[in-house]
């Protein structure tokens, strides 16, 4: 008993270590300048109420539905918290929502605990799970996003409604209770209200099941929580996973794609603006071939951005753009020919030139890694690390036919599509934290791996410091 009340405080401890670690960054690194509503947002919630909210889609500048996450807080916003300020509502001082800065690094180290937490039930180690929390909460993504207040109020909570579906999942999984099972299906719910992100996990978490019915040993270790390689199917393991894990969210997705249909097809064939996707391109460009070949080059460079932005946390420390961009060096002083061949476009070209090396290393990484686990036994090792490289892989899946924004190799740019692949990170993030229980093992004993973890901690804060400020 002594024991267990020991492990429940070690637990406590280490969550308000990460919460203090993870604000305490934010309070210093935290843009000044406050988070805007786009146009025409606060038009719309000044006309929105707590009784046509459901059926709510059109925010004046682009459509989005999001009743349990940007819907309830620009209203919270509108009719509670402006008054409490003096604001006038509606007004240019409401629209630049500098007010809402505490809330989004409290809610920051809210998602990082979450995360530790959702670590330890997938049955990562405290240290590990330390380290995803802290990969996760630090990553340099958070501070992009706040320039916009549609981030500000849905990242955070995205992300905690993926979390508690997952948590309350495997809740269900391992004790076949009715209060997993409608914490889950809560959880899900929220999560399909937050914001159209949310079919990414949709594509990660029907994959991670399909795994768990596929493969025994995943699945035994799951759902008992150890590594015995006992087949489960005799409890209905099986069809439990497949009814609520598989069919469930499949026919929520249908349901949620009849209401948005006519919403979302305008934005894929239709719109030119920021929000414009590479299905809305002409079929043929005059005497040009097939534009298929553009929209899948489109899509495969955003793919290399999207992992790229994802992992560059934990590799180096300064942005991926040229050197010659980060500290606006005018290349063209130093070197008259390059003005004359204009070679100034390849130092504003190497953002993709960064995707493209770390998405391949990525990429090759990722084989070596499923064929390691094709060697081994151990079921606890599979679903942890099929869970993190799945929402890294379709962490971006919505995104990634985007047409491709140049801009992205601009100085000051650069991050900004954080935000659009935040469940990648998530997943990257359950992945570091997986392999780091791997190489602390190999490498240190007892009071070590609290040493090198901590070392590692530092290079997770100096990485992303670096990144935001341009120190390296």
């Amino acid at each position: 008993m002594f024991r267990r009340d020991n492990l429940i405080v070690s637990k406590g401890f280490w969550a308000g270590v990460i919460f203090v670690t993870v604000c305490l960054f934010w309070l210093k690194l935290m843009p000044g300048q406050a988070p805007a509503y786009a146009v025409g947002e606060p038009d719309a919630f000044g006309r929105m109420t707590w009784f046509n909210i459901w059926y709510w889609t059109d925010l004046g500048s682009y459509h989005r539905y999001s009743l349990t996450a940007y819907f309830p807080v620009g209203l919270i916003d509108a009719h509670i918290i402006t008054p409490l300020y003096g604001i006038a509502f509606p007004s240019e001082e409401f629209r630049l929502a500098a007010r809402f800065k505490p809330y989004y690094i409290f809610m920051i180290g809210l998602v990082s605990c979450l995360a530790y937490f959702l670590a330890l039930r997938l049955s990562l180690d405290t240290l590990p799970a330390l380290v995803t929390a802290l990969y996760l909460g630090l990553h340099k993504g958070w501070y992009w996003g706040f320039g916009a207040m549609s981030v500000v109020a849905v990242m955070p909570l995205l992300l905690i409604y993926g979390m508690m579906a997952l948590f309350w999942w495997i809740t269900y999984l391992r004790t076949r209770k009715k209060v997993g099972l409608a914490g889950f299906m809560i959880s899900f719910l929220l999560l399909i209200g937050a914001w159209e992100q949310w079919i990414n996990y949709l594509f990660f978490f029907v994959l991670f099941n399909m795994l768990l019915w596929f493969v025994p040993r995943a699945r035994s270790a799951l759902v008992d929580g150890s590594s015995r390689n006992e087949d489960i199917d005799r409890t209905g393991g099986r069809r439990r996973i497949f009814t609520w894990g598989v069919v469930f969210p499949v026919i929520l997705f249908f349901i949620y794609m009849g209401f948005r249909s006519t919403t979302l097809g305008s934005q894929m064939l239709a719109s030119t603006g920021e929000d414009a996707m590479v299905f809305s391109y002409p079929y043929s460009l005059g005497n040009s071939p097939g534009v298929w070949k553009l929209m899948l080059e489109d899509m495969y460079v955003n793919g290399t951005l999207h992992i790229a932005s994802t992992i560059e946390s934990l590799l180096f420390p300064w942005r991926m753009l040229s050197q010659a961009v980060i500290s606006q060096y005018d290349v063209g002083v130093f070197n008259p020919a390059h003005a004359t061949y204009s070679n100034v476009e390849h130092y504003l070209s190497l953002t993709d030139w960064y995707a493209g090396l770390l998405s391949g290393f990525f990429f090759c990484a990722t084989i070596w890694l499923l064929w390691y686990l094709r060697t081994m036994r151990n079921g606890r090792d599979i679903f942890i690390s099929s869970a993190g490289l799945l929402l890294t892989y379709t962490g971006f899946l919505v995104h990634l036919p985007i047409v491709y924004r140049a801009y992205f190799a601009a100085s000051g740019f650069a991050g900004l599509l954080d935000y659009k692949h935040i469940f990648s990170v998530l997943g990257f993030s359950l992945l570091v934290g997986w392999l780091w229980e791997k190489i602390v093992a190999k490498i240190a004993r007892g009071r070590d791996k609290f040493i090198v973890t901590i070392i590692l901690a530092f290079w997770l804060i100096f990485t992303n410091f670096s990144k935001i400020t341009k120190l390296a």
